[in-house]
């Protein structure tokens, strides 16, 4: 099991009051009236098979793969706010969070101006929540702070290689 999959001792409180915050039907149902998708629009046939690739790629431990399955899939299809956010909450589920960024950022970009919370998440996700909590403890900053770092520096991807040698 992956660490950010549970969370444990302490910070269990924390993360059980964020996965109560998190409603997936309140969240579709935004999504959709926000993404002016009113009706239908599900992923089509080569989606939903791609999108099984995926999941057993995950399930076999290759992320990487699974990664570039999703990527795929996000540049052959429909270049819809509606299918993104799919494609970024499937990421989301299966802890492919630097892929669930990259698809949520296309439906951020699809419409200007304020977002409403529910598309925040797929922007600002609680990855790694037990983590930064971890590595927070006693030193007085804000794990909220540390996770906004990992997003912006690396979109979660462990990766990531900085430039400047940091």
């Amino acid at each position: 099991q992956r660490p950010w999959h549970a969370a444990g001792g302490a910070i269990a409180p924390l993360a059980d009051r964020v996965a109560a915050a998190f409603d997936a039907a309140r969240e579709e149902s935004v999504a959709r009236s926000w993404s002016g998708e009113t009706e239908g629009g599900d992923l089509g046939p080569a989606d939903r098979r791609g999108l099984r690739r995926a999941e057993r790629l995950v399930a076999a431990g290759l992320d990487e793969l699974a990664e570039a399955e999703i990527a795929k899939l996000e540049s052959a299809g429909e270049a819809s706010a509606w299918r993104s956010f799919l494609l970024a909450r499937f990421c989301r589920r299966h802890a492919l969070h630097n892929r669930a960024l990259a698809s949520g950022s296309r439906v951020a970009e699809s419409r200007p101006g304020e977002r409403p919370p529910e598309m925040q998440r797929l922007l600002f996700p609680p990855a790694y929540l037990d983590l930064a909590v971890r590595a927070t403890n006693g030193t007085g900053l804000d794990p909220r702070f540390v996770l906004a770092m990992a997003r912006e520096e690396s979109w979660f991807d462990a990766d990531a290689v900085s430039a400047a040698g940091a």
